[in-house]
C-alpha cells in the first residue's frame, strides 16, 4: 500500500502509535466537553487495520462522545486498511484523504464512503497533530 521504507516510517510499532491515539482521544474529549462539536445523533464505528505495525484500532463516535479501542470491533460500520505512515501523512496534512483514496493508498474492507465522510467531519487532524507534538513525533 505504501512504498515508504521501514527505516523512514514514523511508527516502528503499534505501542508508540497507540500512545499517540490515546493522547489524541484525551485531547478530543476535553474539547468536546467545551464545544460539543460531535452531534449527539451521530453513531459510527470506524476500524483501522495497520498491518505494517501489526496494530488495529476502532474509533467509536456515539451520543456526542468519541473514543478509541484497541482491535477491530465486530460491529464496526467501516473498516479501513491503511499503513501507519499513510494514516500519519493524511492526519498531518502531507496528503489529502481524497488524494489517498483516489490513488488507492488505503482500502475499504467494510462499509461505504458515505459513512467515512461522516467520520471525516470530526476535527481529529488538529488533535492528532497535537498528540504528535506531545509525543515528539514529526
Amino acid at each position: 500500500m505504501s512504498n515508504t521504507s521501514n527505516k523512514n516510517r514514523v511508527y516502528k510499532d503499534g505501542r508508540t502509535f497507540w500512545g499517540v491515539i490515546k493522547t489524541m482521544m484525551e485531547e478530543l474529549k476535553i474539547e468536546q466537553e467545551k464545544q460539543k462539536f460531535i452531534p449527539e445523533d451521530l453513531n459510527l464505528k470506524v476500524g483501522y487495520k495497520m498491518d505494517d505495525i501489526d496494530f488495529n484500532h476502532t474509533v467509536i463516535i456515539e451520543e456526542g462522545n468519541i473514543l478509541a479501542k484497541e482491535g477491530i470491533l465486530d460491529d464496526a460500520d467501516v473498516v479501513i486498511k491503511v499503513s501507519s505512515q499513510m494514516f500519519h501523512d493524511m492526519n498531518i496534512g502531507k496528503i489529502s484523504s481524497m488524494q489517498a483514496l483516489t490513488s488507492s493508498l488505503f482500502e475499504f474492507e467494510k462499509g461505504d464512503m458515505g459513512k467515512v465522510l461522516l467520520a471525516g467531519t470530526m476535527p481529529t487532524m488538529i488533535y492528532y497533530r497535537k498528540a504528535c507534538e506531545i509525543h515528539c513525533i514529526k
